[in-house]
């Protein structure tokens, strides 16, 4: 009996797992995974017998709703048993905002599962917070209530880098909490002073105290995705007008940042003034040459009258309006009222203490001036091109002191502030003047210093002196000697050395002659023949 012939039997064996990967285009991540971008993600699978219905995934956004505009793309390298293609590639795309986590298992038609993937939960933000500063405009002068709010929010809101702020002309700047709320001080500080250095006296005066007055109250609340922060009507007093900042600077977990800045000023008592930054630098400073001042008035109203007038010193000169400053005004129509004082460079060619003062009468009546203390412009600062005196009365170069040790009668002066003395004794620094010790030697006037005598080592003093606004003076005194030993000191003399070698040359020549006079007449003699001989 014959057989009839089996049919061949076609299988594969596959015991080799797949290999998964997934790799993003994006990793610049904030606190971990926060993105302010887009992702793309790329799945690469290595497997010779790959079917695409064998790649199970999900993408989950905001907590369980499925991201239907993140799918996977379709797999490159085709499919099926023995595919020749063995990489196999899609990728899925991340573009709107949420909150995703993305899982994937792969297996392949052996029924191999590759290695577990673990979850990738990221965020995607590209929405920068919401920002408002409400119940106060920009540029605006206010004589009435003056209540700011500042409201933000965000869904994946950074409580630890939001940054808000009042920053007052004359009360300076003032961090304001997220959180509690709190009162900002409106008390004042004397006007600063900037004297000529003459003595401890005229330059240290007490403080007094200052009343305690109602500052500047606020309160604030953050949590979760929202804040809040609310000023109560700023204070009904003279030491609350002032020109103010107020600044907000939200950020998200992401990164995204919202900012928003407006000016305002509280003008119920007249007009309060704004310094130039270079006017700022140029306060309570000495200078060695002067420069353009711009000096802004702000007001509710309009400034019907202004003067300025300069004090040089104890001179007192009023300036003229065109020739020696002026004037640009703006404003009105729901924006405050600014005057700005352009004043020129010449005013302040000579040397000495400066003092400006602006005074100004409003349509309402009011009358201000920079003297003002609650204004706080007062401008005060001091030119000098003159270095410093250096005096050394009782040692020269060359000399030569009796004694173990030499005090110096050394004294400094400056025409208006000295700001440091340094002596230098053969190289090693010996005393520095700074401070208050600067002080006190000035008020003196005497620096004490002394040098020892060393054995009779000619030594080397180097005195330096500058002063607040940067000149320089240098004293040196050099091969000077102190020392008790007699010998040493005729040693020492500068002209010890030069009348030696004279002394010497005369003894030798006196020498000469008492040894070897009569040879030396006879030569002479013999000279003066043959001279006449011809």
């Amino acid at each position: 009996m014959q057989r009839e012939p089996r049919a061949a039997l076609d299988f594969t064996v596959d015991k080799t797992a797949p290999v998964l990967s997934v790799s993003y285009d994006n990793n610049t991540a904030n606190h971990e995974f926060y993105y302010k971008e887009g992702r793309r993600a790329e799945i690469s699978i290595e497997e010779k017998n790959f079917r695409s219905d064998l790649v199970d995934y999900s993408v989950l956004k905001d907590g369980g709703r499925e991201g239907h505009g993140s799918a996977l793309s379709s797999f490159s390298g085709g499919e099926g048993r023995g595919v020749s293609e063995l990489h196999h590639q899609a990728s899925i795309s991340y573009e709107e905002d949420g909150d995703y986590q993305f899982n994937i298992r792969v297996k392949d038609l052996a029924g191999n599962e590759a290695l577990a993937y673990p979850e990738d939960h990221f965020v995607i933000d590209r929405t920068a917070p919401g920002l408002t500063i409400s119940d106060i405009l920009n540029e605006s002068a206010n004589k009435g209530e003056v209540s700011p709010k500042i409201s933000y929010g965000d869904r994946y809101l950074d409580q630890d880098a939001l940054s808000l702020k009042l920053i007052g002309e004359v009360h300076g700047e003032h961090e304001l909490s997220s959180q509690q709320g709190g009162s900002i001080s409106i008390a004042r500080t004397d006007a600063l002073n900037l004297p000529m250095q003459k003595s401890m006296e005229e330059t240290e005066s007490p403080k007094q105290k200052e009343e305690e007055k109602e500052g500047i109250v606020y309160q604030s609340s953050a949590g979760g995705e929202e804040g809040n922060l609310s000023f109560q009507n700023f204070p009904e007093e003279p030491d609350t007008d002032d020109v103010y900042r107020l600044s907000a600077k939200i950020v998200d977990m992401a990164g995204n940042e919202t900012t928003e800045e407006l000016w305002f000023s509280v003008n119920r008592f007249g007009s309060t003034y704004l310094l130039s930054d270079r006017a700022k630098a140029l306060q309570g400073t000495y200078q060695k040459e002067g420069e353009e001042i711009l000096i802004s008035e702000i007001n509710a109203d309009e400034v019907l009258s202004s003067a300025l007038t300069l004090y040089r010193n104890e001179e007192k000169h009023a300036l003229s309006e065109g020739a020696e400053y002026q004037t640009t005004r703006s404003g009105g129509n729901g924006k405050w009222y600014r005057g700005d004082y352009l004043i020129k460079k010449d005013n302040f060619d000579k040397e000495g203490l400066y003092h400006l003062q602006i005074s100004s009468q409003d349509k309402a009546g009011n009358l201000a001036s920079t003297e003002q203390t609650e204004r706080g412009a007062e401008l005060r600062f001091g030119i000098d091109r003159t270095p410093p005196r250096i005096l050394l009365s009782n040692v020269d170069n060359q000399g030569v002191y009796r004694g173990d040790a030499l005090d110096l009668d050394l004294s400094v002066q400056d025409n208006l502030w000295l700001e440091q003395v340094d002596a230098t004794v053969d190289g090693t620094e010996e005393l520095s003047w700074r401070d208050k010790s600067l002080q006190e030697a000035v008020a003196k006037d005497s620096f004490p210093l002394q040098i020892s005598g060393e054995k009779g080592k000619r030594h080397k003093l180097l005195v330096v002196a500058r002063d607040a606004a940067g000149n320089e003076s240098r004293k040196e005194v050099s091969d000077f000697v102190i020392t008790n030993n007699p010998l040493l000191r005729l040693i020492s003399q500068k002209n010890f050395a030069r009348n030696a070698a004279i002394a010497t040359v005369a003894g030798l020549m006196g020498l000469s002659c008492v040894v070897n006079g009569p040879s030396l007449l006879q030569e002479l003699k013999r000279r003066r023949l043959k001279g006449k001989r011809r």
